[in-house]
């Protein structure tokens, strides 16, 4: 399976203007530790909640850690042994989807996985 069919379409991205608090809101509402952080489909990297907690406040915006983020994801046409593979060398909640021009597409739960 490929990974543009897992793509979870019920969860949005981050903005780099966004704070914490929407990010853990956001993270909270979808039971996810994890968001990927995009700006005009370019995806800038995943921001977790356990970043945001070591922040000096979770009023701080997105942008002002964006040196720190990590940017793990997979291409759209990756197999399903790919995805499992950058969510656990990573251990991420949710892996991003770029396209072949590296534009984002979504991000795929590690939920969505196990019923896979």
């Amino acid at each position: 399976m490929k990974a543009v069919k897992l793509i979870s379409s019920s969860i949005i991205s981050l903005l780099p203007d966004d704070d914490g608090n929407r990010a853990l809101d956001l993270m909270n509402l979808y039971r996810v530790n994890h968001l990927a952080v995009v700006k005009n489909d370019f995806y800038l990297g995943v921001v977790s909640d356990k970043e945001i907690n070591n922040w000096n406040s979770a009023d701080e915006y997105i942008e002002e850690h964006l040196p720190n983020l990590a940017s793990p994801h997979v291409i759209y046409n990756q197999h399903l042994f790919d995805i499992i593979e950058v969510l656990e060398k990573n251990n991420l909640s949710v892996v991003p989807v770029l396209d072949e021009n590296k534009q984002y597409k979504g991000v795929i739960t590690n939920r969505k996985l196990l019923y896979t």
